[in-house]
């Protein structure tokens, strides 16, 4: 699996897991603790 660098929407990403097989994708938001409003994305999944 070869992705690009670039920023992918969450949903676009997903899909892209989907379609190389991954599964049981979980999303998780992770906020930072300065109350900056700052967050990422964390994909738990499984083959």
């Amino acid at each position: 699996m070869d992705f690009p660098i670039r920023l992918y929407d969450l949903k676009e990403f997903e899909n892209i897991l989907i379609a190389n097989g991954f599964s049981q994708i979980v999303v998780h938001e992770i906020k930072d603790g300065y109350g900056e409003g700052n967050s990422f994305h964390v994909f738990e999944c499984s083959l």
